[in-house]
């Protein structure tokens, strides 16, 4: 019975610091969750300091939950941590595209592919936010913002057919009926 009462400790063990660990990384996944969004968020507001400081912030909560978590690959492929990871891709991806920069490849940023191509997905509908905030503040449909041809050629790289390269036309195009739909003229 010895044996079997030694096995059964060193499981609980085990099990224990599996359970610490998931708890921690629980918790840094809000707090990077939240730290991606407010860095969005000032990025939409201009405020380019802000959202890079809080990105940095962002980048340590991720690295310390990969390095919280490394040792057990099931907490680190689950759902709530590269749901973190995808927010961690978006905010990256939304300040780069905004501000023109490139935009940063998964293993810069630590993560799996799914979690970056999904993070890029939600990153085109905040540059689409941006973009429509841009026609709110008094942008003009007739001239497309550097944001909404940034925008464009994003969309169109990521999309299905990438065989389609955007043009003048289809940019203002989309500009007029984007603009159109805000205004409430959609399909006149």
């Amino acid at each position: 019975m010895n044996h079997l009462e030694s096995i059964a400790e060193r499981i609980r063990a085990d099990f224990e610091a599996r359970n610490a660990a998931r708890d921690e990384a629980l918790r840094r996944s809000r707090e990077l969750i939240r730290l991606c969004a407010t860095a969005i968020r000032a990025s939409h507001r201009d405020e380019w300091g802000t959202a890079r400081e809080l990105l940095t912030q962002a980048e340590a909560i991720a690295y310390e939950m990969r390095d919280t978590i490394g040792p057990y690959p099931d907490l680190l492929y689950a759902g709530y941590t590269q749901d973190a990871m995808k927010e961690l891709v978006e905010a990256h991806a939304t300040l780069a595209l905004a501000s023109g920069a490139s935009v940063p490849e998964p293993e810069s940023l630590g993560v799996a592919n799914p979690a970056y191509l999904n993070g890029l997905c939600e990153a085109a509908s905040e540059m689409r936010r941006r973009c429509l905030d841009e026609l709110r503040r008094g942008g003009t449909p007739s001239r497309p913002s550097d944001c909404w041809k940034r925008w464009t050629r994003f969309t169109i790289c990521w999309s299905p057919s990438t065989s389609r390269t955007p043009s003048p036309v289809g940019c203002a195009g989309a500009w007029t009926n984007c603009a159109a739909s805000w205004s409430g003229r959609a399909g006149t």
